[in-house]
């Protein structure tokens, strides 16, 4: 799947997605073994060429630009190791 890019995408997805993988994560089972790989596939097909992610366009996440989606990013494709105490079982 690639993320929908464009003008008219008003979405948080970054940060939606750290938080769905929060979820996920603290379900565990099957439903982190269906969202993870997927996601990872995802984030990593819309890499920018710089290491970046795009910026969402919504007007609170997107005044952060780059770095900010980039470090929600980091942050979910980190949740393995348990890192974060969210993310500790």
């Amino acid at each position: 799947m690639i993320l929908p890019l464009g003008p008219n995408r008003h979405d948080r997805y970054h940060y939606a997605l750290f938080t769905s993988c929060q979820g996920m994560y603290q379900l565990g089972g099957r439903y982190w073994q269906e969202f993870f790989p997927r996601t990872v596939s995802t984030l990593l097909a819309n890499q920018l060429p710089d290491g970046s992610w795009p910026a969402d366009s919504h007007w609170h996440d997107g005044q952060f630009g780059r770095a900010y989606t980039t470090a929600l990013v980091v942050m979910t494709l980190g949740a393995p190791n348990q890192l974060l105490p969210i993310f500790q079982r």
